[in-house]
């Protein structure tokens, strides 16, 4: 890659991994939402695959695996 050229680097999520996250996570619609700084309906359109998952959402989900799980945190920044 030359300096030049910009780096394409997509961050994506389907509908299936946001569930699969979210399950995983054991977060309720509710604490899911709570914890992207979402609504809660946007967590079911975003399940529904009635909206596009925003990077910004898809991004704070790898953030928040990577959070420290020894504290109950609810976001990132309280971490």
């Amino acid at each position: 890659m030359n300096d030049g050229e910009a780096r394409d680097v997509r961050i994506t999520m389907s509908p299936d991994a946001f569930r699969h996250w979210r399950k995983r996570k054991a977060y309720t619609l509710d604490t899911a939402a709570r914890a992207l700084g979402v609504s809660r309906r946007m967590v079911v359109y975003y399940e529904k695959d009635e909206r596009p998952i925003p990077r910004v959402v898809a991004l704070a989900t790898r953030a928040l695996d990577y959070a420290r799980s020894d504290q109950n945190c609810m976001r990132v920044s309280t971490c």
